[in-house]
């Protein structure tokens, strides 16, 4: 067992705080103008390994599906997770377009050397005796590796420009999980001779020699991360919880221990290196209130891993292609293996997603609840809601009646037609959808009837589906007037009439997801979109701070929300109708179901007087305009659509 899962929020505040401390981060010429630093050079365990394992003899090894399904390429590189790594995600925040390299690794040469390169190992620690226990590189030899990589650098840039590139890299050191879990708690000889607190002071004496190690051969900037709550990882509970289902407390002390004792170490180490701009990466309480907690960051799952059965699986011997029970989407899962998170854990954005308890807007954390909503739609444009009101049997009665419909009605068309077809004949990305979709008007007045082979039972269910769903939308439409000083029946009033309509989507099953989009990048033209997706099979990506943030599929009846182009212009921008799309997934089709409380098709829509926003328009103005325009950047739309005066 080794490693431990990293939120990449922690990572990126804490890269952040350590690039403003140094005051020649403007002056930083780096490989290219893109990057914030020249090279990202790292050192550790498993949760920052991107592949010197797969070039030893040792049982730890991540070069093998499933490992890597949702890297690219589906390739298992040798990180241990679905996907990209917390380092991963910080080298693209950072701007790199590739990765640095694993340095036992063929590509470690030549003009790869210059982006920085990955000396961690899987199964090491700080202390060298808990990577020879299994045959994994010890932290002194990522060192002498390391001082390798400089004669090399040197030969590629010349003496110069490699000792820019040393003095102004961002070095990463992740350790100290492997050296409790996998050699003290299992090691009678170590148990014997430190306790826990004696055994954390003997690690932090190692990690402040490497750090001044790493300082004399020329690093300044230094990011380390602390020690999670090791007693939360799904494979510590099963070893060492005596059949508690909970986090193993003991161990989670320790851990705090240590964390106490490395703080303490960078103080002093700041003190000794006068040109040392060091960090610490504190992941212990978000991971902490992650795993207590997981369905207010948009996970259902925290006490086992998706591969196998989550509970003890980490290396080749347990996690492989032939383990029974691995999940088919990890994107709601906390942890990949019973040690490591998931690619969704590694995503902060995922993580940060508002869940708003709707419950809370009559009692006495009204205030707050409302707030919540205000910040949710005027920094992200789309939230999660629960405790909403719409009846859970009765969601899930939909989902499956119209599962059934597909199955009856559309799916063998679908594969039939000649998008499916291109498949079998081209061998590149297409620029249109592979969706297969109804279209429900409800109100002014329902077209049921005129849907082929719509089912009374599904019509009913979903009347009173829709009946529930307005309710829910009118609510949010008052509690977002109040928060934008206006009436409380200020939108439902603007909205005249709404226009009710749902949108029933499956994204099929693609056996090559990389030739399609389920559905392109595009906004929604009308108002309130309030989406009943599916359990399982992810796909709907939403573009939040210059990446795409992935939604997790539905659990606990939560219902996602996201904003139109129409709300954007009543709170004059305020408020935010988002770029979103959907990808297409080979291991499953995507059920949506996206009900829109739009305006009715005459009203009249303007930013609201108290808010200034020039022009006024019909809305069924702007729908034919967004019909031709709807793929196409809405900045363009809005100032045309500004000109259109009633």
């Amino acid at each position: 067992m080794e490693g431990r899962p990293i939120s990449s929020k922690a990572w990126a505040v804490a890269v952040t705080q350590l690039l403003i401390m140094s005051s020649s981060l403007l002056n930083v010429k780096s490989q290219s103008s893109t990057t914030l630093v020249p090279a990202i050079i790292t050192f550790g365990d498993s949760t920052v390994d991107v592949g010197n394992n797969d070039y030893l003899h040792t049982i730890f090894k991540a070069d093998f599906p499933p490992y890597g399904r949702d890297f690219k390429n589906h390739e298992a590189t040798g990180r241990f997770c679905n996907g990209k790594l917390a380092t991963d995600i910080t080298a693209e925040t950072l701007g790199f377009t590739t990765f640095p390299v694993a340095y036992l690794s063929p590509q470690a040469s030549g003009k790869n050397l210059l982006i920085g390169a990955n000396f961690a190992s899987a199964a090491s620690g700080y202390y060298d005796g808990t990577a020879i226990l299994y045959h994994a590189i010890p932290l002194s030899q990522q060192l002498e590796y390391y001082k390798e990589y400089q004669s090399k650098l040197a030969k590629v840039a010349g003496s110069s420009k490699a000792s820019s590139i040393i003095s102004q890299a961002l070095y990463i050191l992740s350790a100290g999980a492997s050296d409790f879990v996998q050699n003290y708690y299992i090691n009678p000889y170590l148990y014997k001779i430190y306790s826990p607190d004696e055994f954390s002071s003997f690690l932090v004496g190692i990690f402040s020699d490497f750090v001044t190690d790493l300082y004399k051969l020329g690093a300044r900037r230094i990011g380390v991360t602390t020690l999670p709550p090791i007693g939360c990882l799904p494979a510590s509970i099963t070893l060492f919880g005596k059949g508690s289902n909970g986090c193993v407390s003991r161990l989670n002390s320790d851990a705090q221990g240590f964390n106490k004792k490395i703080n303490s170490a960078v103080s002093s180490l700041t003190k000794k290196l006068p040109q040392l701009k060091i960090a610490i990466f504190d992941i212990y309480q978000p991971l902490y209130e992650l795993v207590a907690n997981p369905s207010k960051s948009g996970f259902f799952e925290a006490r086992r891993g998706c591969c196998g059965t989550g509970t003890v699986e980490t290396t080749s011997l347990l996690c492989n292609p032939k383990s029974i029970g691995t999940c088919p989407n990890a994107t709601g899962y906390v942890f990949w293996d019973s040690v490591h998170p998931s690619e969704a854990a590694n995503q902060s954005k995922t993580m940060a997603i508002p869940v708003i308890n709707l419950e809370e807007l009559n009692g006495e954390k009204r205030n707050q609840t409302m707030s919540l909503v205000h910040e949710a739609c005027a920094k992200w444009g789309f939230f999660w809601v629960e405790n909403h009101g719409i009846n859970e049997g009765l969601m899930q009665k939909i989902k499956s009646l119209v599962k059934m419909h597909y199955e009856e009605n559309m799916k063998d068309s679908f594969y039939d037609s000649d998008i499916a077809k291109t498949l079998k004949t081209h061998n590149k990305v297409f620029d249109f959808d592979w969706e297969s979709s109804i279209f429900i008007r409800h109100k002014p007045d329902t077209s049921t009837e005129a849907i082929a082979n719509l089912k009374p039972e599904l019509c009913k269910a979903m009347e009173d589906y829709i009946d529930q769903v307005i309710n829910l939308a009118e609510k949010l439409a008052e509690t977002m007037s109040e928060n934008l000083g206006l009436d409380k029946g200020y939108l439902k009033k603007t909205f005249s009439d709404p226009y009710i309509g749902t949108k029933v989507a499956i994204y099929p099953q693609c056996p090559k997801p990389e030739q399609f989009i389920g559905l392109r990048a595009h906004t929604d033209a009308g108002g309130i979109i309030l989406l009943l997706q599916d359990d399982y099979v992810s796909g709907l990506e939403f573009w939040k701070d210059g990446e795409w943030v992935p939604i997790t599929p539905s659990k606990y009846n939560r219902i996602f929300v996201n904003l139109g182009d129409q709300l954007e212009v009543v709170s004059n921008g305020i408020y935010k109708s988002i770029l979103h799309r959907v990808l297409p997934n080979k291991d499953g089709s995507r059920l949506s179901i996206a009900t829109f409380y739009n305006p009715g098709a005459n009203a009249i829509i303007s930013p609201a007087p108290k808010l200034l926003y020039p022009g006024q328009y019909r809305f069924q103005d702007y729908l034919n305009y967004y019909a031709d325009t709807k793929f196409s950047d809405k900045g363009s739309r809005f100032k045309t659509i500004k000109e259109m005066q009633v």
